[in-house]
């Protein structure tokens, strides 16, 4: 795979220019060959083949009479899990609804966290919120006002996660030119982390918040019936955990989607771009960033939200 030259191209999608740049192999920075005085907006994109010879185009800038242009952002919230493993006798949900994003924490549901983490910020353009179809009025009826406030748009998700990301990624705007996805059930996200991910998504085009497995990793098996023994111990060198969110051009995720093989399930997004033999780059998250998953999970939410709410206010970083 390699990433080949760069094209100038008018957002009415009109070619003007070919070969205008090329991309510096080993730094991803754009060289400019030659420049003309650009009179109408513009974006400069880098082309990607693959060893199949498909290309994706990855758009690097946008330029409007010589001006950069923020590059805008849509923020997949994927909220449709069944939340079997959570148990709801030690904490109650919002009303009728029955997953962890809408579960109260410290009084609010945990899905609005991470939304107006998002919705602060002036290069994200729109939030998609995947949620289960018989999920689906309620939400809309209990949160008509932050789904308002925040630029939300309610789409019904899918059996499995990746559906319900293929979901909400149908209804992103056609202007828009990285897509995030995040866990909605996971509401401790900072501002310095999610400027961190976008940024690195920025340059190459595909980003994830990860941490490094610094505990004793063992894979186990069953025997006799109902005990479960170890097997083999794992290596934790070069492991990471995989967080959300996972930042990736547009195109490239459209991509993604439309050309995975129908065996495939995929946990995350990540894992689809992998197949493309793409690269995704990590960027090191926290273990504040915790995915609610049980009941316990909740309570170390709520001890987290204190630390975050600060480093979010001494960041200050409203884009």
């Amino acid at each position: 795979s390699h990433w080949s030259v760069l094209y100038l191209k008018k957002l009415n999608s009109k070619y003007i220019r070919r070969y205008l740049a090329i991309l510096s192999f080993r730094r991803l920075k754009v060289k400019l060959q030659a420049f003309t005085e650009i009179k109408s907006c513009t974006a400069l994109y880098a082309g990607y083949n693959s060893d199949d010879g498909h290309e994706t185009l990855v758009r690097i800038e946008t330029l409007c009479d010589g001006e950069r242009v923020m590059s805008k952002f849509a923020v997949i919230l994927a909220a449709a899990g069944k939340s079997s493993r959570f148990n709801a006798k030690s904490n109650p949900f919002a009303g009728g609804l029955r997953t962890k994003p809408f579960v109260a924490l410290n009084g609010r549901a945990v899905w609005l966290y991470s939304a107006e983490r998002f919705a602060l910020r002036k290069d994200v353009a729109e939030i998609v919120l995947a949620v289960s179809p018989e999920d689906r009025r309620e939400v809309e009826d209990r949160y008509a006002m932050e789904i308002l406030l925040n630029r939300v748009k309610v789409v019904e998700g899918g059996a499995e996660r990746y559906l319900s990301v293929q979901n909400a990624l149908a209804a992103v705007s056609p202007d828009v030119d990285y897509v995030a996805v995040h866990d909605a059930a996971r509401p401790c996200i900072t501002d310095g982390e999610i400027e961190s991910v976008f940024s690195e998504a920025l340059r190459t085009g595909a980003a994830i918040l990860a941490t490094p497995i610094v505990g004793s990793i063992k894979r186990s098996q069953r025997i006799d019936g109902d005990r479960t023994v170890v097997s083999s111990s794992v290596p934790r060198e070069n492991l990471w955990e995989a967080q959300t969110p996972q930042v990736f051009e547009k195109n490239l995720l459209t991509r993604a989607y439309r050309e995975r093989a129908a065996e495939a399930r995929p946990t995350d997004d990540c894992e689809l771009i992998q197949a493309l033999g793409r690269n995704v780059t990590i960027v090191p998250g926290s273990r504040f960033n915790i995915k609610i998953t049980t009941g316990e999970d909740l309570t170390i939410a709520e001890h987290y939200m204190d630390i975050v709410s600060k480093n979010n206010l001494k960041t200050g970083l409203f884009f």
